[in-house]
């Protein structure tokens, strides 16, 4: 039995674990709360630097039960073992530790109404188990073993019941998951996009380019599945941690669904990048474009645009002069032109290119945007966008970040000279999660331009 020791946590970190001093060294444990007393164990190896938790002593008064039974197992969540208020506390305290030398940052906007079931991009990953039964849900932490899953707290309850058919299915027809080890089997993964309305797009994602029963299952699905609009196969033959391919065929349906979000309705498919939480997702949009105060004498540029949502929400509610987005990702282009038109805007243009690549373009073609808006990977802006964006000075810009850590990284170069913070505020877009969409609103130091209007 590894020896334990007696600790007491006295913060979270940016990964929502318990953070407390051992050995004069800074040490974390997943699943502390702040001012608990447990007994851990310490990890080695690749783990060194952590430990694991073997009881808790004493219990923070906001502790709770988690409604998940392989919570803990699962990697998917981290904070449902507490209350609800006391996660928008910790969300709130992660982003002012790793902001506040920037502005002041206000407290994290949570969601309305019960914090689950808010997903509407779920993956499921399968497997086989020990016993041979197929089973479906997502990897556990830092491996690549599923953990089975028949239900989850956060992901539209549909998506659990398609998966119960598709399973069935698989077992019925003797049909194997794909193997990563042996290139064997035919699903690796099954994708779900869903709606506000409860319209789903299923995508069923093979490791193999044959996959004779594909119809039949996509049939079956859309005969036991009403709310199912549109089944759709994606090929991935890499052996990749991606979990979609290049190569798509439609199945069912159009290919896609669409959900409305700001009065706009908006075609999402497999691929596309669409907030997981539109409820959040629309309170974030409408405050960035109400706070940049954007208006009609406004050039706007929506760098990383996935399908065009801030885009087209920026073009229709601030009535800019003009908006472009800029996005790499070409199917994610051709839904976002396809919303603006299925909105009738006509100030709102897309193209399909590197940001970075295009900012720098723009500036030799001496474009000048006056507000930029960027919403990067987790991975933050690149390095060659930002100094892009340095050496155009918008005069105003709105980053909305999913990242706390790379966002403070971003920040530090931005406000060294020319941009200074003038609103941060977290958002809870992923409870009971360790996710946290922050909004950063940065104005020009030395005012504004007078060649403020874009070029033509």
């Amino acid at each position: 039995m590894a020896k334990t020791y007696t600790i007491r946590c006295k913060e979270i970190n940016s990964d929502m674990n318990g953070v407390f001093t051992f050995n004069n060294a800074r040490l974390e444990a997943p699943g502390l709360l702040v001012g608990e007393k447990a007994e851990i164990s310490l990890l080695y190896g690749k783990d060194k630097g952590k430990a694991a938790v073997e009881k808790i002593l004493e219990p923070s008064p906001d502790r709770v039960e988690p409604l998940c039974p392989v919570y803990g197992s699962c990697g998917g969540c981290k904070l449902m073992h507490t209350s609800y208020e006391n996660q928008l506390r910790i969300k709130t305290d992660v982003v002012r530790k790793l902001l506040s030398s920037f502005g002041e940052v206000q407290d994290c906007v949570g969601v309305e109404g019960e914090p689950y079931h808010y997903r509407n991009k779920i993956h499921s990953t399968l497997s086989v188990s020990k016993k041979g039964k197929i089973i479906s849900g997502l990897y556990k932490e830092t491996s690549h073993n599923v953990v089975n899953t028949s239900s989850c707290a956060i992901e539209n309850e549909n998506a659990s019941e398609i998966m119960k058919t598709v399973r069935k299915f698989m077992s019925d027809c003797k049909l194997a998951p794909f193997n990563e080890d042996t290139g064997k089997g035919t699903l690796r993964h099954v994708l779900f996009r869903t709606s506000a309305k409860g319209d789903v797009l299923v995508v069923l994602v093979s490791g193999n380019r044959i996959f004779p029963e594909k119809n039949k299952l996509a049939s079956l699905i859309a005969q036991k599945h009403p709310c199912v609009k549109s089944v759709t196969v994606n090929y991935n033959l890499k052996k990749t941690s991606a979990v979609l391919g290049d190569k798509e065929e439609v199945l069912y349906g159009n290919g896609y669904v669409t959900d409305e979000m700001c009065g706009i309705t908006f075609r999402i498919s497999g691929k596309s990048f669409y907030q997981v939480n539109t409820p959040l997702a629309e309170k974030i949009y409408l405050n960035a474009i109400t706070k940049a105060g954007i208006d009609a004498n406004d050039t706007v540029l929506d760098a990383y645009c996935g399908i065009g949502t801030i885009a087209c929400i920026a073009a229709k509610l601030s009535n800019a002069k003009d908006v472009v987005g800029v996005e790499l990702n070409e199917t994610a282009v051709a839904d976002a032109e396809e919303n603006s038109k299925l909105a009738g805007l006509k100030n709102v243009s897309f193209i399909n290119e590197d940001a970075g690549d295009y900012l720098y373009a723009a500036i030799g073609a001496g474009i000048h945007y006056s507000c930029i808006i960027m919403d990067p990977p987790r991975s933050g802006a690149s390095e060659q966008f930002i100094n892009a964006v340095l050496k155009m000075k918008p005069e105003k810009l709105i980053y909305i970040s999913c990242n706390p850590v790379t966002l403070a990284r971003d920040l530090k170069k931005l406000t060294l000279k020319e941009y200074k913070a003038s609103y941060i505020r977290p958002y809870d877009m992923f409870p009971q999660t360790s996710g946290i969409e922050t909004v950063c609103l940065l104005n020009r130091l030395s005012g504004l331009r007078s060649d403020s209007v874009r070029k033509s």
